[in-house]
């Protein structure tokens, strides 16, 4: 009996240990640059990911800078991406907000090989979204 309560112990710790490095993976600032850029060097596309984990729960913002700089999906002041870390998957599933009055929009997020991926599951509704559906962001080291 001492024996299996010690395996079972051993083993719920290795699995704990596991999840909470897959969690803090997804913490700090991510960007991507996309597109070619103009003259003076703007490119055409910037998302950047900013997220932080308190055990399976993620918390953050993004902003969306699109067609040189014209289009900004961003709100400094405000988080808009909530969500739940999978521990089976490693797979955050988090609900997000445009600024420009779309709701509800669902994303997965994973990292794969030092890389955040961000991949829409269902578009925010009731505004307007110029956000990719489909991104792989690079950590800032910030």
């Amino acid at each position: 009996m001492r024996r299996i309560f010690l395996s079972l112990f051993l083993l719920l710790s290795q699995a704990c240990a596991v999840a909470e490095t897959g969690y803090s993976e997804f913490s700090g600032n991510w960007i991507a640059v996309q597109g070619g850029s103009s003259n003076d060097g703007t490119p055409y596309s910037t998302f950047e990911v900013s997220l932080s984990v308190e055990e399976e729960k993620i918390i953050g913002s993004y902003c969306y800078v699109t067609r040189y700089g014209a289009k900004i999906d961003c709100d400094p002041e405000e988080e808009n991406i909530y969500g739940v870390i999978n521990a089976k998957t490693g797979v955050a599933t988090v609900d997000f907000n445009s600024s420009f009055g779309a709701k509800g929009g669902v994303a997965n997020l994973s990292i794969r090989d030092n890389v955040l991926v961000w991949q829409v599951i269902r578009q925010p509704i009731g505004g307007e979204y110029y956000g990719p559906n489909f991104s792989t962001l690079k950590a800032t080291g910030n």
